[in-house]
């Protein structure tokens, strides 16, 4: 099969889970998750965190890039500013667009005579990483329907896409494509003790993805877990849910799920103003992430919410006592970079 113009890999990178996770993205002990139990349990605080002055920003910003999943997917960082490349501006997950680029790179036309029983027609390949390493799979296609499966075996493999990453581990992999386009559909990742790391830390991950694409729009589930290599403290993204909705020059993202912290419990998540990134800039240009914690003094839920104010910057702003309005707590103006 002739591999897809660079372009068009990068065009489409939000089709993957867009995750891992991001997912993207992590799954632990129970909950309602997409896919099977992983063996990385969750072991930190299970109740609804009591959200104050002292966490309110750190449990928003944890949740919007997932947890201490931020140097691995990075949801809203730049992937350059310079309009000539083919890369887009933005990109979630940057992970995700490593395994995407693999899922392309998979011979979805082999040679019937590796191994051919009726529609199925079976692969092994060893894929050198350019930029370090190799992954080696193994896939069965139906030729009919455009289904497919496999499993990836990543040994220090980097891909010049996101050449800080470093992966190791096993995934499970399926989904289906378009028989004369070859454009995967709809695809999920299943990883267990699968290991990554970046030039900010280790991280070992569990759990699942699930994405659904389209041309103008990519709903991507997860539920997976994450342990920080360096203090083995775990997060989890439980039944959490990404979307990315195409325009004119822009994307806008919406998150909704529930996110654990290991040490103040979870909160549930949900956008109120979808966040928007335009093509060849940096940082949001609008969007709020609200969440909902414990019951407070007052008799609500204490909640948070993150806002993009001006050019380059968002504030915190929270309700401490739970009487419903967001006049406890503000962080003043804080710099995306700094996030």
């Amino acid at each position: 099969m002739q591999q897809p113009e660079h372009e068009k890999i990068h065009a489409r990178m939000l089709n993957f889970f867009s995750i891992l996770g991001i997912l993207m993205a992590l799954v632990g002990c129970g909950g309602g998750s997409s896919g099977s139990p992983p063996t990385l349990v969750y072991t930190g605080v299970t109740t609804p965190a009591a959200i104050d002055a002292d966490n309110a920003e750190t449990l928003l910003t944890g949740a919007f890039e997932g947890g201490l999943v931020a140097p691995v997917f990075n949801i809203f960082a730049a992937v350059q500013a310079d309009p000539s490349q083919s890369a887009p501006n933005h990109r979630m997950l940057a992970l995700a667009e490593v395994f995407e680029i693999f899922l392309y790179r998979l011979d979805l036309q082999p040679q019937q005579s590796v191994h051919y029983a009726g529609a199925i027609i079976g692969d092994s390949e060893t894929l050198q990483g350019n930029c370090g390493g190799f992954v080696h799979y193994d896939v069965e296609l139906d030729s009919i329907f455009g289904d497919f499966s496999g499993t990836a075996d990543f040994r220090g493999y980097c891909d010049a896409s996101n050449p800080d990453l470093v992966l190791d581990g096993v995934a499970d992999f399926s989904g289906d494509y378009e028989i004369l386009s070859l454009e995967i559909d709809d695809f999920r990742f299943i990883f267990r003790e699968f290991s990554v790391t970046s030039n900010e830390g280790s991280y070992v991950l569990n759990g699942s993805l699930d994405a659904n694409v389209s041309a103008t729009r990519v709903n991507i589930k997860t539920s997976s877990t994450l342990e920080d290599a360096g203090t083995g403290k775990i997060y989890w993204l439980d039944n959490f849910a990404v979307r990315a909705d195409y325009g004119n020059g822009f994307v806008d993202i919406t998150l909704n799920g529930r996110y654990y912290d290991y040490d103040y419990g979870y909160v549930d998540i949900s956008t109120d103003e979808p966040f928007r990134i335009n093509d060849y800039e940096d940082w949001p240009a609008g969007g709020i992430l609200a969440m909902q914690g414990a019951v407070g003094e007052q008799g609500g839920n204490t909640m948070a919410r993150l806002v993009v104010s001006e050019d380059g910057y968002y504030e915190v702003e929270a309700d401490t006592d739970g009487d419903g309005f967001f006049d406890d707590y503000s962080s003043g103006p804080l710099y995306w970079g700094d996030m």
